[in-house]
């Protein structure tokens, strides 16, 4: 497992994995939705990110403008999204994502 500073350097070359998972890593209290761009770099063609944005994640406009940033202009497919639950207890639902980096 690579822990990474946000706005560091990043330690290693971009395109140096081949699957990356941030499950309950990006949004508000925790990575912020700039986190996204680096983990994409960070996967070699054809690398899949498999990632969540919770309900409070997706209130913010950028969250959802990242994802259509990559697939709109072909950078990236968008394999998988699936909404369910979070955190039941408060009714928080999260989406998993499952993106292709092309």
């Amino acid at each position: 497992m690579l822990e990474l500073e946000v706005d560091a350097p990043l330690p290693f070359a971009p395109g140096s994995y081949e699957a990356i998972s941030a499950i309950g890593v990006i949004g508000p209290g925790a990575a912020p939705i700039r986190l996204f761009d680096t983990l994409m770099h960070a996967l070699e063609k054809g690398g899949k990110l498999l990632f969540s944005l919770n309900e409070k994640a997706l209130e913010d406009r950028g969250a959802l403008g990242m994802i259509h940033e990559w697939t709109d202009c072909g950078a990236a497919i968008l394999l998988f999204a699936e909404e369910g639950p979070h955190l039941p207890g408060i009714d928080l639902k999260s989406t998993v994502y499952l993106i292709e980096k092309n």
